[in-house]
């Protein structure tokens, strides 16, 4: 699917409804393999295997602005990313922090204010560096945050 995807996209001559329909398949064949990948590290984890982590030098902030540009397809312009700082260069695995911003931006729209929308944001001082995902609507409550980090 990916492949003729690609090959519409590239084959296509000036019809951008054609060229915009095979980069959306072209996403969501990458979503549904995040997804199997996810299942797969779910499973490594529960034998105790651990998740292999590929750290390479690399521009934190880079990498946020392509990971919310793609969210927008999805979401249809519902994430906003923000940042001070545009040189953030760093040890980063890339597929690690898309698979933690996309979870947490997708529970921000499935669970915030449906009007609003999620924010990325960057934040770094001398000392430390946060990546920090904020939604509008009911926050959640006291008793289940405790909850939230337990196995099912």
């Amino acid at each position: 699917i990916k492949l003729s995807s690609q090959i519409i996209e590239k084959r296509t001559d000036d019809k951008p409804g054609v060229i915009a329909l095979a980069k959306r398949m072209i996403q969501s064949v990458d979503h549904a393999d995040r997804m199997i990948r996810d299942l797969l590290d779910v499973n490594k984890l529960k034998a105790k295997e651990g998740i292999v982590i590929n750290p390479k030098e690399n521009c934190l902030h880079n990498i946020l602005k392509k990971i919310t540009y793609e969210l927008n397809h999805i979401y249809t312009d519902r994430v906003i990313y923000q940042s001070d700082h545009e040189s953030v260069f760093g040890l980063w695995d890339e597929i690690a922090i898309q698979r933690i911003v996309e979870n947490l931006v997708s529970n921000g729209i499935k669970y915030g204010d449906q009007d609003s929308s999620v924010k990325v944001l960057l934040k770094k001082d001398q000392d430390h560096l946060e990546i920090l995902v904020h939604n509008e609507g009911d926050p959640i409550p006291l008793e289940e945050q405790s909850q939230l980090f337990m196995r099912y």
